[in-house]
């Protein structure tokens, strides 16, 4: 709540209700993958912005946090070379009209590994 010229204004803020998620129709935090061979540029999931447990487009209000919002992979293996394919960052908004936020991409040789990767997401708000 802020006042301005003898005018009260509340302002809500979405923080609390906002959730990076794997799936884009539900919240899911956890995912489990198996794959065998050498990869070259797999995709290993999405990340989708979510608002009360529902997906958001663009124009809804997240239009910021879409275009800035930060995606931090760290797997226990470094052998396994993992980048993000951010899908809001390219001019073209038509990109994230599905509420996602990047693709999770990665890359290892012929090797055998049991690993977890720890996935950070960073929803600025503005």
């Amino acid at each position: 709540v802020f006042t301005n010229n003898n005018s009260t204004y509340t302002v809500a803020s979405p923080i609390g209700f906002i959730t990076a998620s794997l799936d884009k129709n539900s919240v899911l935090n956890y995912n489990e993958l198996h794959y065998n061979d050498k990869a070259e540029n797999i995709e290993l999931g999405k990340i989708y912005l979510m608002y009360k447990e529902k997906n958001v487009t663009w124009g809804e209000g997240f239009d910021y946090t879409l275009e800035n919002s930060t995606i931090n992979v760290v797997c226990a293996d470094s052998r396994i070379k993992t980048n993000v394919d951010y899908q809001c960052r390219n001019g073209d908004m038509g990109a994230c009209n599905n509420g996602e936020l990047g693709r999770i991409i990665g890359n290892w040789e012929r090797i055998n590994v049991d690993t977890n990767c720890s996935v950070t997401v960073i929803l600025p708000w503005q």
